[in-house]
């Protein structure tokens, strides 16, 4: 890699943009404005794991989920990952800013500890840096007006009184909120996306360069419903159609639910909205600011992981309960990069070498020619995630599952004895084909991974310690 250590002036600002949830076959299809700005795509890049905590670990680090610890079976927030263990120790002169929608890169989960400034946005509030009311309000008081008046008390005392005050009124008044979004620099227009990249144009605006940018987007992640800048889809969803109309069994359950189809469509269209959305909402972003910036800036748009949505190649699954190629294969473009980087990768690419990959964009460095690989690997060690009571009895939702891509070849094998190979078709983004099922995982699992996957068997998640708003946040996103 480079030497580090370069003069600020001859520092690029990095931003970095997850896309949470958006898969290879629907961004290629759904985001052309993106696909247009890019100047390098990487047409095979895999995620490393099929869920937000250790993928977002997994980036930082470099290491699988095994590796870095961050998951149901170890440490389950950032306080057992170090800024000294992550890429972003190696960008000395850069400001690290980040806005994050994602519950899991949040200070609930210790993800703010690597920034010098970092909000974590809701569609609740109005004003990002103050607290929801029911952040610092005890939901044990029985009476409104004491719990109004301990609002008021305690909002005084944190460090942005006064939004945190308009927030409580922007959420239960309206008249409140109509005269509130009309001051300067308020966007309430839009999806969370706009109101997100206006937060994030306000926080750059204020930060010096050379700066590295954090963001993680949420609206193509469920639960979902029809939305007035969306655009219209070709099955006219009703607009009193949810997302959650869609039962818990078809959703986690490897079975095709053919009655369900018609929920499975809608489902699908507002998945193709969100991104659409996305598309239409990140590209003027972008443009501003790769153009506004006084230092060159470079813009990674990639995806944590990916999305199931009901096809036979997605095990029939809707969500991010597996680890199918739907979930892994993400997208992976990049605006600006530095002189020299070449427009197409199509070997295999990995997020575990994208913290390389940004240090070397933050010292003016063009994509290396050796970023792809010959084989790159994923894992999860609960494959639904964080425990969940409709999981207990449910063996595909409670095992680990790793992957390996070796040219055209995949297998996948957990730790209930299952391994599977199937071929995949570097011109069909998140499709497999099953090949054969086999007796063992392959024997490069004893090299490439520092415990075999039955290590994992049987992982029992005690629980998360977080705030009632946290939790509230993670059960409608359907993790608890």
């Amino acid at each position: 890699m480079s030497e580090l250590g370069l003069l600020p002036s001859m520092s690029r600002n990095v931003v970095f943009i997850y896309l949470d949830s958006v898969r290879k076959d629907y961004f290629d299809e759904y985001a052309p404005r993106l696909a247009a700005l890019a100047d390098t795509s990487f047409e095979q890049c895999r995620a490393p794991s099929g869920w937000s905590l250790p993928s977002h670990a997994s980036l930082l680090s470099g290491t699988l989920a095994h590796q870095h610890g961050i998951s149901p079976k170890g440490q389950q927030t950032f306080e057992a990952l170090p800024l000294s263990e992550t890429f972003l120790s190696r960008l000395p002169n850069h400001m690290k800013i980040g806005v994050s929608g994602n519950t899991f890169a949040s200070e609930a989960f210790a993800f703010d500890q690597y920034f010098d400034d970092f909000i974590t946005y809701s569609g609740y509030k109005l004003f990002q840096r103050g607290q929801l009311r029911s952040d610092i309000v005890d939901p044990a008081i029985d009476s409104a007006i004491r719990r109004y008046a301990a609002f008021v008390r305690t909002s005084l005392s944190e460090p942005y009184p006064l939004r945190t005050l308009g927030n409580g009124v922007y959420s239960k008044v309206a008249a409140g909120r109509w005269l509130l979004s009309a001051l300067p620099g308020v966007t309430v227009s839009g999806g969370d996306a706009t109101r997100m990249s206006q937060t994030a144009r306000q926080l750059v605006t204020n930060t010096d360069e050379p700066y590295f940018l954090f963001m993680n987007y949420m609206d193509a992640h469920s639960p979902f419903t029809d939305e007035n800048f969306f655009s219209e889809g070709p099955y006219d969803v009703p607009n009193e159609w949810h997302s959650d109309t869609l039962p818990t069994d078809v959703r986690i359950t490897p079975e095709p639910f053919d009655d369900h189809q018609q929920d499975r469509d809608y489902y699908r269209d507002l998945y193709a909205n969100s991104i659409d959305y996305l598309d239409r909402t990140l590209e003027p972003f972008i443009r501003w600011l790769v153009d506004t910036a006084n230092h060159e800036t470079t813009v990674v748009v990639t995806a944590d992981h990916g999305e199931s949505l009901g096809y036979p190649d997605d095990e029939y699954m809707i969500g991010h309960s597996n680890l199918c190629e739907a979930i892994a294969h993400v997208p992976f473009v990049v605006v600006n990069p530095p002189d020299s980087s070449p427009e197409l990768i199509d070997e295999y690419t990995s997020h575990l070498d994208v913290g390389d990959l940004l240090v070397e964009f933050a010292n003016d460095c063009p994509v290396p020619e050796s970023i792809g690989r010959d084989r790159v690997f994923a894992e999860v060690l609960r494959a639904g995630g964080i425990k969940r009571s409709d999981s207990e009895d449910i063996p595909h939702l409670n095992r680990a599952v790793r992957s390996l891509w070796d040219s055209q070849t995949r297998f996948v094998w957990d730790s209930n004895g299952h391994c599977d190979e199937y071929t995949v078709d570097p011109d069909k983004p998140t499709r497999q084909t099953h090949v054969r099922s086999l007796n063992s995982p392959p024997e490069v699992e004893q090299t490439a991974f520092d415990a075999p996957i039955g290590t994992f068997a049987d992982i029992d998640s005690a629980g998360i310690d977080v705030s009632e708003t946290t939790e509230d946040r993670l059960r409608e996103l359907g993790y608890l």
